[in-house]
């Protein structure tokens, strides 16, 4: 099953970047970002209901539409090759593997504009100066510019977390703590 997830990930997020990239109007760069932004509103909830077999086509659309007008209000409206892929992942019941088709198509369209996507968990909350600087260092390492992903989490004690693609980078106290009692054992 995980599998199938992923050829129909890769399928339609292809589909979506081939449309984007391929179109006079539309523009690579802002098409990810209000995917970015329009993402996180695909809730557990909003999912269940769109991929529930007990609510109609009709009511299913209804609840896009909710989804895309409450996307408006705050940003800029969608363009309409953007709703129309969603209603061909709602019509073709395919909406289930939104996360993993906007990942990949998100992974494309950084891949194309040189952007490298990595995470920073950090002891204690940041200031905008350290992330840019971060992020400054990250992109002459890689060679790519480099858009940080900023979390913290206190359990840490210090330090930080870099996460880029499959290989992490721990430089937290926790982890100097957990190295020491492991080789103490």
């Amino acid at each position: 099953m995980k599998q199938l997830a992923g050829v129909i990930a890769r399928r339609y997020g292809t589909a979506l970047f081939e449309t984007v990239s391929r179109s006079p109007h539309l523009k690579l760069d802002e098409i990810a970002q209000s995917l970015t932004h329009l993402r996180p509103l695909f809730t557990k909830f909003v999912l269940q209901n769109l991929t529930s077999h007990t609510l109609s086509k009709t009511e299913k659309q209804d609840l896009l539409d909710i989804v895309f007008s409450s996307f408006e209000k705050t940003h800029v409206k969608l363009p309409k090759e953007l709703t129309f892929f969603f209603q061909i992942l709602l019509e073709n019941q395919r909406i289930s593997y939104l996360d993993r088709i906007l990942q990949y198509f998100l992974e494309k369209s950084d891949a194309k504009r040189g952007l490298l996507r990595a995470s920073l968990v950090s002891a204690h909350d940041m200031q905008t100066d350290s992330v840019k600087e971060f992020e400054q260092a990250l992109s002459k390492v890689t060679g790519k510019k480099t858009v940080l992903n900023v979390s913290h989490d206190p359990s840490l004690m210090s330090g930080f977390v870099v996460r880029i693609g499959n290989t992490q980078i721990d430089a937290s106290l926790k982890a100097r703590v957990n190295n020491l009692k492991n080789s103490l054992h």
